[in-house]
């Protein structure tokens, strides 16, 4: 009897041994560990065994980490319902799973969607608020984000990664050869995109605070964008402006100074006695806008064969910048006449004209010069005219011919 007693308290001290090492290696530390005593009566041995039995099996459940732990140890986060293994410095979560593979986990070849053709298998469930979880597949995997419905899927036999909905639709695709980016929408200015699922082709792009692009559409030869105060710039070309010549090109504009103002070459005589007007220009208001600027006028034609007098005048507003008087021109031929003219700007109402007549009548008047001063607004129109009169005792028409005349802009020097 003695004897069976002593064997009793042996073995009681052995399994006592054991637990305790077996308690020691695994999860030093934790606070619900009951520690066993060779003086403990039979039930509260029992109990104990029991209590330290139990946290093996539940793999040590508990809300914090144990103080202390070695390589291979498990630890079971019962807050957040992850398994923890230890390397003996650190702890690694392993996420779980149903075991039918309905919640994806852990489970290799656990995920069989019969219309997915190549079959990837569920590797991992992470968590928004995990950062530990990283992840080096080269195999095809899905991965699941706890809280949402967004899974990422990667598969080899396309080489394309994907992010899928629950519902199946393909959110995200990335081509893992070429690296294509495709999105089922367009991404947001906010996050680096466009907003727009199509740009239009040759189009000039708007910004719009955090909304989407805004395409101007594709610009024609010549084509700007002309701001607008608070709204959209719009497309248009550049206006010419008085004197000034704009050629649109494809890539090119080209702006010049229009010399020409006015060019006419038809014959126009005068039409018995009196003043008559031969050829005349109406000189836009403001044409003339700086001081400097210039306005030269050329005007050509001929005196007819015969003894009256002629009168040939050029007219700047209503001032004569030229006056031959009436003298007789042409008596045995035809003779030709020119007139050069240059007006320049001086003020807003004030001009310096200085003009040259010429003839290849040198009986009567070979050359002659005038400076005259004129007081236009130039802000309005100025007529420019060239007038003829015969004024013989019997008037003749076409004794005063004008064949042309030319007006032309030159910039200040």
């Amino acid at each position: 009897m003695m004897k069976g007693k002593k064997e009793m308290k042996s073995l009681r001290l052995k399994i006592a041994a054991m637990i305790l090492l077996c308690a020691a290696c695994v999860y030093a530390g934790q606070t619900y560990y009951s520690t066993l005593n060779p003086s403990d009566s039979m039930p509260t041995f029992r109990n104990k065994v029991e209590t330290n039995l139990n946290t093996l099996r539940s793999s040590f459940s508990g809300t914090t980490e144990p103080s202390s732990h070695v390589a291979g140890q498990l630890w079971f986060d019962d807050t957040v319902g992850f398994l923890n293994v230890s390397d003996g410095f650190a702890w690694y979560r392993i996420p779980l799973s149903s075991v039918d593979g309905s919640s994806p986990a852990f489970l290799l070849g656990g995920w069989t969607a019969a219309d997915d053709p190549i079959s990837p298998t569920w590797i991992a469930q992470l968590t928004y608020s995990d950062p530990n979880i990283s992840l080096a597949l080269t195999k095809p995997f899905l991965m699941q984000v706890t809280g949402g419905d967004i899974m990422f899927k990667a598969l080899t036999a396309s080489k394309k990664f994907q992010v899928i909905k629950s519902d199946g639709d393909v959110t995200a695709e990335i081509d893992v050869d070429t690296g294509a980016l495709t999105l089922d929408t367009a991404l947001g200015v906010a996050s680096g995109g466009t907003g727009a699922n199509t740009l239009t082709d040759h189009g000039i792009l708007l910004g719009s605070g955090v909304g989407s692009i805004t395409p101007l559409g594709a610009a024609t030869n010549g084509q700007l964008p002309i701001g607008s105060t608070g709204a959209d710039p719009v497309l248009a070309v550049i206006t010419e402006g008085t004197g000034i010549d704009v050629a649109n090109g494809a890539g090119s504009i080209t702006i010049s100074l229009a010399n020409t103002l006015y060019s006419d070459s038809v014959d126009v005589g005068n039409v018995g006695g009196g003043v008559d007007t031969l050829k005349t220009y109406s000189l836009a208001g403001g044409t003339l806008s700086s001081n400097g600027q210039r306005v030269k006028i050329t005007a050509w034609g001929t005196f007819a064969a015969n003894a009256n007098p002629k009168d040939l005048r050029m007219v700047f507003g209503g001032t004569a910048i030229l006056d031959t008087t009436a003298l007789v021109f042409g008596v045995a031929s035809v003779k030709d006449w020119r007139i050069e003219a240059t007006v320049m700007r001086t003020g807003a109402t004030s001009q310096e004209a200085f003009t040259i007549f010429t003839s290849n009548d040198l009986s009567v008047l070979a050359t002659t010069m005038d400076f005259t001063e004129p007081a236009e607004t130039l802000s309005g129109a100025v007529g420019i005219s060239c007038t003829g009169e015969d004024s013989g005792g019997v008037p003749l028409d076409d004794s005063i011919v004008q064949e042309g005349m030319i007006v032309e802009i030159l910039p200040a020097e």
